[in-house]
């Protein structure tokens, strides 16, 4: 099965003398990486020795992840691709037909250390952004116009997903506006859109930005100025967030409410109300 080459390298090893658990900076995938070692892949076929095994991480996401075993050779080294689901806990053998993984046993202590790994470095995550962003006990309810704000906070922590709102800065400029439930709600000019007076919520969580809402800003068609688009928020007692957008589209006495509450995943859900 054809694989996608243009990938970020990944070289796993791990040193079982080494005190790895107690260290902050330990990789995930090394454990990974011995937990493809434990299984029933068939490495005796390749006549490789286990500590020359190497894993290259090709996907992943929050519930798959896509790898090619390898060892370092002249050529290619490659010994085969695997496939494990994390919600499911089961790892395949892709390596002939993807429609038709094979399946591989493996020891679930590697598995029970890679996922209290990837537990430490969420917590250590998100007490970094806890520590990098200001959160506010803003007092509820929330109303207040920010054209013209000129004053903001700067964030420089690493934070995922972040580009899209960087806008050629090196770091971004925003506005604390509250914490719930451990998810940050701040607000973001959008310099680089076409309209200089154009405001987004963003909510943050487990060091990324989750997601966005257009909440106040100006919109007009061009060269008709006279009717314009304003769109603004209010956080009310519950915490919904209610969006106003008065002469939709530009059409005068066209008026829209819409409501937003911000879920436990840090997504802005439209509800009605």
């Amino acid at each position: 099965s054809c694989k996608n080459e243009n990938t970020k390298v990944y070289l796993a090893t791990y040193n079982e003398s080494t005190e790895q658990t107690e260290n902050k900076s330990e990789d995930c995938n090394d454990y990974l990486t011995e937990m493809i070692k434990s299984s029933t892949f068939p490495f005796e076929t390749y006549k490789v020795k286990k500590e020359d095994i190497h894993l290259l991480i090709d996907e992943e996401d929050e519930t798959v992840i896509l790898a090619k075993v390898f060892i370092k050779t002249d050529g290619t080294g490659t010994l085969g691709w695997i496939e494990f689901n994390k919600n499911e806990k089961t790892l395949y053998n892709t390596s002939a037909n993807l429609d038709n993984p094979q399946f591989l046993n493996y020891d679930s202590d590697w598995l029970h250390r890679y996922e209290e790994c990837i537990t430490k470095r969420k917590s250590i995550l998100s007490e970094s952004i806890e520590n990098c962003i200001v959160n506010p006990n803003t007092p509820l309810p929330y109303s207040e116009n920010h054209k013209g704000l000129s004053t903001y906070l700067t964030l420089n922590c690493p934070i995922k997903n972040i580009e899209d709102w960087l806008c050629d800065r090196n770091a971004l400029s925003y506005k604390p506006i509250m914490l719930k439930d451990k998810i940050s709600l701040i607000l973001v000019p959008q310099e680089c859109a076409d309209f200089s007076y154009r405001f987004y919520l963003l909510t943050l969580k487990d060091n990324e930005i989750v997601s966005s809402l257009y909440a106040e800003g100006e919109w007009y068609e061009p060269g008709d100025e006279e009717n314009i688009e304003t769109t603004s928020f209010k956080i009310q007692k519950d915490s919904i967030i209610e969006v106003i957008t008065k002469n939709k589209n530009g059409e005068p006495g066209i008026n829209d409410n819409q409501y937003f509450e911000i879920r436990e995943n840090g997504n802005f859900k439209q509800i009605k109300k």
